[in-house]
């Protein structure tokens, strides 16, 4: 069963002009429902092959799909991504995903599926 965990993260612009940002994504902080991911179990392998910036879980929409994910690596605690919106291309979601990036009150939400074990 696929879960989700949001994270209201730091994040920096990198560039405007190109839609560019760099956030934490993920942390081990307890999240709203009590779940912790750890980031020694990540499995990136899926999402590496087609790492999609969604503006929700809705992954059979063309619209939800906002931008790239240009490189996510773990340090220490913290999952941070740079990402690529797709701005100015004629999705209103990615446009108003940005904006409310540059207004840092964009938050991100990362699908996992616990393993128990």
């Amino acid at each position: 069963m696929l879960r989700t965990k949001v994270y209201r993260p730091f994040s920096k612009i990198l560039d405007e002009k190109t839609g560019r940002l760099s956030a934490v994504v993920s942390s081990e902080s307890i999240d709203r429902d009590g779940d912790i991911i750890r980031t020694a179990g990540w499995d990136m392998k899926n999402f590496n092959a087609h790492p999609v910036l969604l503006a929700n879980h809705d992954y059979h929409s063309l619209r939800s799909h906002i931008g790239v994910w240009e490189k996510m690596e773990v340090h220490g605690d913290v999952m941070i991504g740079q990402a690529r919106f797709f701005i100015g291309k004629g999705n209103e979601e990615a446009d108003w995903a940005f904006e409310l990036a540059k207004e840092k009150q964009l938050a991100f939400s990362v699908g996992f599926i616990p393993d128990m074990e």
